[in-house]
């Protein structure tokens, strides 16, 4: 597939900085072109046919870049890797995924029909031609995601090219997204968030990207000051560390025209700080791998903090408790989602992948409720993110709010410890700013929140465990 529809262009898409050596590489539309035909004719001549998967284990670079949409022209499934991964977790992968080619930063000792390493890689695929047949099938499978296995085995979960550009079409027409922006990407690019709404959004909108090889808050405050970005997409712990970098002496970002975030929840007090620096309410959203986005907040209308906002144009969300539709505004129940945005089943598990899906709709198992006016809130998981206590469902999104709201409280995440009375009682787990008591705590929560919901149990951490893109893993805790 060709996400270039544009056509050529001598104007710089591509701007590529490399933040730890203080670089900067930029292409033009054509020079894309170039550079992705001549790896897709590489990986051809190296064996691999439209459908075979080929793993993409690099940090943020122009080589990922390539390696990405040369696949898709040829037709080859794309695996993104964390450059993070352990060798046992990489073979794991390899294995579950059949992986028959290789583009990486590392040595790997495992049997392949082509392993390209970073260092070689544009010598060796300027060496091919252009010849190979181009895949022009929307239906067919673009990418293997492997959800983050913080509590179980990876499931590998396949996109199709209709899945990401139906769902890209939903995003260019809600946030309003054109070939007049520019868009600063620092989010790492094996994930969903920067991999399909960032490098594939910036394709089809055909707007300019600004591609940063790592997030470091002072070094994109500069370039979000400089003008050089109008559009901005972070993850809650990006927005709190530039939050706490920003100098308004030397930083203004009020020509930023819509800041994006989303991947974790955003705490009501961080919206409150971040609109005061960006000028705007920070655009909420609601994605996850298996259905890449499915609600957001509107750039033009009502954004609501702590809101994803309302369904995208093109996906149908229905509240339910077991198999009983949720119609009453601010009742709780389980989000399952409908639409071309779906995908299309976990790699090799049709099991895994019967479970998640009900009559043509996919569980996320995630719960939310919505307000009169059609938003909808994320309340936590159905299992992870719900305590039950003494019989009692306690949402843990609402135990954090109340307990961010203390001015001696950083960050917090609660969840439900095993009790012998109760089946589980409250626990939150704290990272103070300054010495708080656990019972200044308790007594805070008591004000806002019925006794049952209230935290048993403080325990003060230094930092809470988080996966790579920032996301709090509560299967850490305890």
């Amino acid at each position: 597939m060709n996400y270039f529809p544009r056509g050529l262009s001598r104007r710089p898409a591509l701007k590529f900085l490399d933040i730890t050596a203080g670089t900067r590489q930029e292409f033009s539309v054509a020079d894309l072109k170039y550079w992705i035909e001549r790896y897709a004719g590489f990986i051809y001549q190296a064996g691999i046919s439209p459908g075979d998967r080929v793993g993409i284990l690099l940090e943020n670079s122009p080589e990922l870049i390539i390696s990405l949409f040369g696949n898709h022209l040829l037709g080859a499934i794309t695996v993104p890797i964390n450059p993070l991964t352990t060798p046992v977790e990489f073979d794991y992968l390899v294995k579950k995924a059949e992986i028959t080619g290789l583009v990486s930063n590392r040595q790997e000792d495992c049997p392949l029909r082509f392993h390209l390493h970073q260092n070689d890689f544009w010598r060796s695929i300027d060496q091919h031609g252009a010849r190979f047949p181009r895949n022009t099938d929307r239906a067919s499978a673009a990418l293997l995601c492997f959800t983050s296995g913080t509590t179980a085995r990876p499931k590998g979960v396949l996109l199709t090219h209709h899945n990401i550009i139906s769902n890209i079409q939903d995003l260019l027409q809600v946030w309003e997204w054109s070939s007049s922006d520019r868009l600063a990407l620092s989010l790492p690019l094996f994930h969903v968030h920067g991999l399909v709404v960032g490098l594939h959004g910036w394709a089809l909108s055909g707007c300019t990207a600004l591609v940063l090889s790592k997030f470091k808050a002072a070094h994109v405050l500069d370039l979000l000051s400089h003008g050089e970005a109008t559009l901005f997409m972070g993850v809650p712990a990006m927005y709190h560390q530039m939050v706490d970098a920003f100098d308004s002496r030397q930083h203004d970002l009020s020509k930023i025209r819509l800041a994006i975030t989303g991947s974790a929840p955003m705490p009501l007090d961080l919206h409150e700080r971040c609109r005061k620096i960006f000028h705007q309410t920070i655009l909420e959203r609601y994605g996850m791998t298996e259905t890449i986005m499915n609600l957001s907040n509107p750039a033009n209308g009502v954004r609501k903090p702590g809101s994803v906002g309302l369904p995208l144009p093109s996906v149908r969300v229905r509240l339910m408790d077991e198999q009983t539709e949720i119609t009453e505004c601010e009742r709780m129940g389980e989000l399952w989602i409908q639409g071309p945005n779906v995908f299309s089943g976990y790699w090799s598990e049709p099991e895994a992948t019967a479970k998640a899906f009900s009559d043509g709709w996919f569980r996320t198992g995630d719960v939310a409720y919505k307000d009169p006016d059609g938003y909808y809130y994320l309340q936590g998981r159905l299992v992870q993110d719900f305590v039950k206590s003494g019989g009692n469902r306690v949402g843990t999104r609402e135990v954090e709010e109340v307990l961010q709201h203390h001015p001696a409280v950083k960050e917090v995440a609660v969840i439900g410890l095993p009790d012998a009375e109760l089946g589980q009682r409250v626990a939150a787990f704290v990272v103070a700013q300054y010495n708080v008591g656990a019972e200044d705590l308790i007594h805070h929560c008591q004000k806002s929140l019925a006794r049952y919901k209230c935290p048993r149990e403080i325990r003060f951490v230094n930092q809470l465990p988080r996966n790579a893109m920032g996301k709090i893993t509560k299967s850490s805790l305890g």
